[in-house]
């Protein structure tokens, strides 16, 4: 809980730091049972997964060092004052193509080797390409036309990977990059935290399935919830309930005692958080047991967000209904929380160049905005339509640009913060 009393957390709007600060505090207080409850995936079932445990190399790559050409490994201080004009001319002793055991071979000369063959054990410290030889017309004699010097065209031991290398820390997304290096290293299972379980609550007594053709007067279909289950079709969520509501507290009620049999980490609402008549999730929320960590956030749009939690059970973020405002609570307050559940670091914003000048509210604003990189910098562009209900210019969004609550006029050129438009790394 929040240094807020409960009284005072009913009539207490605070910033977006403070209220993103005290979100990644609850957070970070659960996430240590999280990483110590970790399961083990077999590699090819681990992607997407998060890590619960650093993951470290067992073993060295290359294995042994081997040849990065096709051509001739041989001494270096042989070639030493080989020429085009006078070659060196050297007895071919074997020829070793890649798959073949590393073997020492004593007498002096050259040796044939492929591409990813081991170079052989004995007076052999280099490779030359095989563009710069020529063979004798018996083929048994090699002709070096230049000189080399030590270690050329070998690839060393360990030179990839180092035993013990550190490869990925907790809070890590598995992702093919890591899988394909795990794989060369003989890693075929990953220690992942299990998947975070989520439900969605949508009310609204306005709102119609998405899939109705014909809407009712004084309908609209619900978009914010096919946004958010499309946001948690990852390894790393699983969406345990996704209901559509009625206005009824009673109701609601009840819903929410069901959910809470299913032990889920996270709730989501959408909607009855404002000052309505209809808006009554707050309510509901303490006659439940749960504390109220902050209702109301200096920002726009998504002022009326709310954040609550259960002391054994899950946290409670309520999202004002309107879409550009259920977006925005999603990205800028539950993407904090996940990100600190799962042990990872604060995200970082870029830094762009605002093209326009800008007039705001005196709050946090998260603008829909587009974003390019012109003359060596990214340079921002507040899209029109800013609207919370305004879902069109989503379209032509790439980034949100997040403007201080201290300006009301923001001058063109100005230095802004920058934030990708999707989260979850």
């Amino acid at each position: 809980m929040s240094h807020y009393t409960q009284k005072e957390v009913r009539m207490t709007m605070i910033s977006y730091l403070e209220a993103v600060g005290i979100v990644r505090q609850r957070a970070e207080g659960r996430s240590r049972n999280r990483l110590k409850d970790q399961q083990q995936k077999p590699l090819f079932a681990a992607q997407g997964q998060i890590l619960a445990a650093a993951v470290s190399s067992p073993e060295a790559v290359p294995p042994f060092d081997n040849s990065a050409m096709d051509g001739f490994a041989l001494w270096a201080q042989d070639s030493a004052q080989a020429t085009a004009e006078r070659p060196l001319v050297l007895p071919i002793l074997a020829s070793i193509a890649a798959g073949d055991p590393q073997t020492e071979i004593p007498s002096l000369g050259a040796v044939e080797i492929m591409t990813g063959a081991p170079i052989p054990l004995g007076n052999f410290d280099t490779v030359i390409r095989v563009e710069d030889t020529e063979k004798n017309a018996r083929q048994d004699q090699v002709l070096i036309k230049k000189a080399v010097v030590s270690g050329d065209n070998i690839r060393r031991r360990g030179s990839d990977f180092q035993v013990e290398q550190s490869l990925a820390v907790p809070g890590q997304v598995v992702t093919p990059e890591l899988m394909m290096a795990c794989a060369s290293l003989g890693i075929d299972t990953l220690p992942v935290q299990a998947p975070i379980r989520i439900a969605l609550l949508i009310t609204g007594r306005e709102l119609s399935r998405f899939t109705d053709k014909d809407l009712p007067s004084g309908m609209i279909r619900d978009a914010s919830g096919p946004y958010l289950q499309a946001c948690l079709q990852r390894p790393d969520f699983d969406l345990i309930a996704h209901k559509m509501l009625l206005d009824d507290p009673d109701l609601f009620r009840k819903e929410v005692l069901q959910i809470l049999d299913l032990q889920p980490d996270i709730i989501i609402s959408t909607g009855a958080v404002s000052m309505g008549k209809y808006d009554f999730i707050k309510d509901c929320l303490l006659e439940l047991g749960a504390s109220l960590n902050f209702h109301k956030v200096a920002m726009r749009p998504g002022k009326p967000l709310l954040f609550a939690e259960w002391q054994n059970g899950p946290v409670w973020f309520g999202l004002p209904g309107n879409p550009v405002s259920t977006i925005v609570g999603w990205r800028f307050f539950v993407d904090p929380y996940v990100r600190a559940l799962r042990g990872q670091s604060p995200e970082n914003p870029w830094t762009g160049r605002l093209i326009h000048s800008q007039k705001k509210p005196k709050l946090l604003c998260f603008f829909k905005a587009s974003s390019a990189i012109k003359e060596g910098e990214m340079q921002v562009s507040v899209l029109e339509g800013q609207g919370s209900f305004m879902i069109s210019p989503l379209l032509q969004t790439n980034c949100w640009v997040a403007l201080d609550a201290d300006l009301e006029d923001v001058e063109q050129g100005s230095l802004v913060s920058v934030f990708p438009l999707h989260g979850f790394n």
